[in-house]
């Protein structure tokens, strides 16, 4: 409804920001997650990386249908592997300068969430950005907000170096890619990819994004809605 008619217009040039969404037989929750990203007020400059990995429902479908009328998303097709060799195959083929990790099964916490990290990130000329994240329900009603970052573990306004905290770094956000920003140059740099594991494969890559990093930020707002009890999660 929102598209109406019109086809929306590509970006010329690099994206400031590539959103990475591994998808696995998320058709009931997929078009939430999507429409949270693409429509996003005042900041058309993003690419959506999703990666079908072997959904056996209608995922690919409707990845299909919104590729049709959207060409900042980029569709990816693989064989079950897992996710973080679905996201690893997204970071091969993502060109913005500052790279977003979001479930499926998950949304952005508002119309201004991608505008507004970006710019913290790009003002504080930062590697990574944490923000912090809310719960909600299978069902899409939020349970509670502002409950993924902890920020009494940092005494020194809201940039810092990793070697400042000690293993405070590993205390204050949960070691899952999601409400963070990871800037692309460094991830390339450091060679920094997921393992191929089925779970748990997040922990040491944003571990070793965050020691190897140089200059790491906190946004105190909720960046990303986190659905729990889903079936098909990860989790579960």
């Amino acid at each position: 409804d929102a598209w109406g008619e019109a086809l929306v217009q590509p970006v010329a040039g690099v994206p400031k920001m590539s959103v990475i969404i591994p998808v696995y037989n998320s058709a009931r929750y997929l078009p939430e997650a999507l429409a949270s990203v693409l429509m996003q007020k005042d900041f058309p400059e993003i690419e959506l990386v999703c990666i079908d990995d072997g959904s056996t429902d209608d995922s690919a479908a409707m990845l299909d249908f919104w590729k049709d009328r959207d060409p900042r998303i980029k569709t990816i097709r693989q064989d079950n592997a897992g996710p973080g060799v679905a996201r690893n195959a997204g970071l091969d083929v993502a060109c913005g300068e500052y790279l977003f990790f979001l479930d499926a099964d998950d949304r952005l916490s508002s119309g201004a969430a991608l505008r507004d990290a970006y710019e913290q990130a790009k003002a504080d000329d930062l590697d990574i950005l944490l923000a912090d994240g809310s719960k909600m329900s299978e069902n899409g009603r939020i349970e509670r907000i502002g409950i993924y970052l902890r920020c009494d573990t940092i005494s020194s306004g809201r940039v810092f170096a990793p070697t400042e905290l000690g293993a405070d770094l590993y205390m204050m956000t949960p070691m899952a890619p999601w409400a963070k920003l990871f800037r692309r140059k460094l991830l390339e740099d450091k060679e920094l990819r997921f393992p191929s594991l089925k779970r748990s494969e997040d922990f040491p890559f944003v571990q070793l994004a965050m020691a190897l990093s140089h200059r790491i930020g906190i946004l105190r707002e909720s960046l990303v809605e986190k659905r729990d009890d889903v079936k098909t999660s990860l989790e579960s």
